[in-house]
């Protein structure tokens, strides 16, 4: 969404990735994500990423098309050794030079292979030719160097292996992107969301855009929307950094349009939330999981530092599991089933009496594809709350198939303790980027 003023032109970039493997989907392409990012991080509208096979005539023929309508082309994949491995010859006949052999890539070739106890196969010999006149981008821990060559659009050509590539981006491309056109990202403003879906959200948000507008004086305010069920990131790119006091304003306007769904402000996600607001307090977690088999935990874990605040869980499967180690009365299984409210409140505080935390999560529901019911469908989940002020539950109506059930239930889980957290007054929707220092265990 683009509000009547259209923010300030940026410098375009555009993103090719090469390999008959990626089109064959023998190899997910994670290469055209990351060079898009690192243009975008220095200050580059990426408006188009191409993938295509290993066929000279193809990629020459794309890359002539791009020259003068982008300032910056990454090209990734097609710089081995091999018959297929085109990408170089494309590049010099798409740049109109020819491909010259350069002495100090020979010699660096020819080291690599001799610190291996190996004599170098003439195959790789091509990998020392380059386009005339191009800046080399060495590579450190692989036999492909990169190089950038071009005038009125800029070739920055790298290898296709993921480790290489991202050595290379850091090391070698990013003290050049200045040179290259580059500056600072277009600052963002980003809004995580869990409870709505991104329709709902934005018949919230929309309405407010005006005010939004009027408030934010330095022109057009854009809004994405990026969707991960049940997670939704509403992003604002922004013509030029506010101040503060128009921030907190921002803030304000859409923390009470997105509300209740809206748990943070920035980077920083849920579970990392979760732990710093427990940890502030001194406070401690347990979870008991059944549907989602330990997914709750693992979220929580994931978090550097998370041993501070988190004691452990009991992935209580079974109903005898349920009964012997969460305290779970037979009774209640019987009359109400696994899944039920009742069970749902006696899982939660029987994790935290078992393990003598503050707080915990339970879960139970049927993750499908069998075992529901027209009372209890697939996707029918009970999550439990337990606190130092009471035991809560909710039942939640989860759609998808099973790991997409059992994914959304884990980390509903946290948004509803995190719910109750805000209501105690133990944390609150604020801006936090990246993750907070981790404390010592317990």
């Amino acid at each position: 969404m683009t509000g009547p003023s259209s923010p300030t032109a940026s410098p375009t970039a555009v993103v090719v990735t090469i390999g008959d493997e990626l089109l064959a989907g023998e190899t997910v392409d994670t290469n055209k994500a990351t060079l898009a990012a690192f243009a975008t991080a220095h200050g580059f509208s990426v408006t188009a990423a191409h993938t295509l096979p290993d066929d000279l005539e193809a990629i020459a023929r794309l890359l002539s098309d791009l020259i003068g309508r982008c300032r910056l082309c990454l090209v990734c994949g097609g710089l081995g050794p091999t018959s297929d491995d085109v990408t170089r010859h494309a590049v010099a006949r798409a740049c109109g030079r020819p491909l010259r052999r350069n002495p100090a890539l020979v010699e660096d070739l020819e080291a690599k292979f001799a610190r291996l106890g190996r004599s170098m196969p003439e195959a790789n010999l091509v990998q020392a030719d380059v386009p005339e006149g191009a800046e080399i981008l060495a590579n450190p821990i692989g036999t492909a160097a990169g190089f950038v060559v071009g005038d009125a659009t800029t070739f920055a050509v790298l290898p296709g292996p993921p480790r290489e590539l991202a050595r290379m981006l850091h090391h070698e491309l990013a003290p050049r992107m200045s040179a290259l056109g580059g500056g600072p990202p277009r600052p963002t403003r980003r809004y995580r969301c869990l409870g709505f879906g991104e329709s709902s959200l934005a018949a919230r948000l929309e309405p407010r855009l005006p005010e939004l507008e009027g408030l934010l004086e330095s022109g057009g305010v854009r809004v994405r929307y990026r969707a991960a069920m049940p997670l939704v990131d509403v992003t604002f790119v922004l013509d030029a950094r506010p101040s503060g006091e128009v921030l907190d304003a921002m803030d304000r306007i859409v923390a009470e349009a997105l509300a209740p769904a809206l748990y943070g402000i920035g980077m920083a996600d849920l579970p990392t939330r979760v732990l710093a607001a427990l940890r502030q307090h001194g406070h401690t977690l347990a979870t008991a999981e059944s549907c989602t088999g330990g997914r709750v935990a693992a979220q929580i874990t994931a978090v550097p530092g998370a041993s501070s605040v988190f004691a452990g869980g009991v992935v209580a499967y079974a109903n005898r599991i349920k009964t012997a180690l969460l305290g779970v009365s037979e009774e209640d299984l019987a009359r109400h089933g696994a899944v039920s409210e009742q069970v749902a409140r006696a899982m939660a505080d029987g994790a935290r009496a078992c393990l003598r935390t503050d707080f915990a999560i339970s879960t139970t529901g049927i993750a499908g594809p069998a075992g529901g019911s027209p009372e209890k469908p697939v996707g029918t989940v009970w999550v439990g709350i337990a606190t130092p002020d009471g035991t809560d539950a909710k039942r939640l109506s989860l759609r998808g198939e099973r790991q997409r059930i059992q994914h959304a239930a884990a980390l509903w889980g946290l948004k509803l303790l995190w719910d109750r957290l805000v209501a105690m007054d133990l944390a609150r929707v604020e801006v936090l980027d990246g993750q907070p220092a981790p404390a010592p265990p317990l």
